[in-house]
């Protein structure tokens, strides 16, 4: 049987002061949740994505254990917060192009993908089905107003 090995060297730690405003904000900060469910804060999804979940989980106790102590709410008593678009994003002009095997390929933020018109495309050629622009910009509507309707 192999025996795991754990490192039980002490790992180094630092001192912070924080006056109470701005503890109030390290917790603000810990609170910004993500659209389009509000079940991850930025906090979380960028521990996630640096592969540093743990950390960001003992760091978040350790905030919420200081608030406690001078005073400063925490849980259902502290203040909500999430990321949403503000103001209409920037939108642009593309052409979209056509080639001799009528499968169309478009430029821009929209178009980075080779459609067709097979029947079962995914099954046939491995390509999407094809899409109209007003289909996604149908999809790109329900997306907003489904944010929209969660700020409400």
């Amino acid at each position: 049987m192999d025996e795991e090995i754990i490192d039980t060297t002490p790992l180094q730690t630092y001192t912070l002061e924080l006056t109470k405003n701005e503890l109030v904000h390290l917790r603000d900060l810990f609170a910004i949740m993500l659209p389009p469910n509000m079940e991850k804060s930025v906090s979380q999804s960028l521990a996630e994505i640096c592969g540093r979940p743990l950390n960001e989980s003992k760091m978040w106790l350790k905030v919420a254990a200081v608030c406690e102590e001078a005073n400063v709410p925490v849980g259902e008593k502290a203040p909500d917060f999430m990321l949403m678009i503000c103001s209409a994003p920037a939108i642009s002009v593309f052409e979209m192009q056509h080639d001799s095997q009528d499968v169309e390929t478009s430029s821009g933020p929209f178009f980075t993908e080779e459609v067709c018109d097979c029947e079962n495309c995914e099954s046939e050629c491995g390509k999407k089905e094809k899409q109209t622009f007003w289909d996604k910009v149908k999809e790109a509507s329900q997306s907003m107003q489904f944010i929209l309707n969660r700020t409400r």
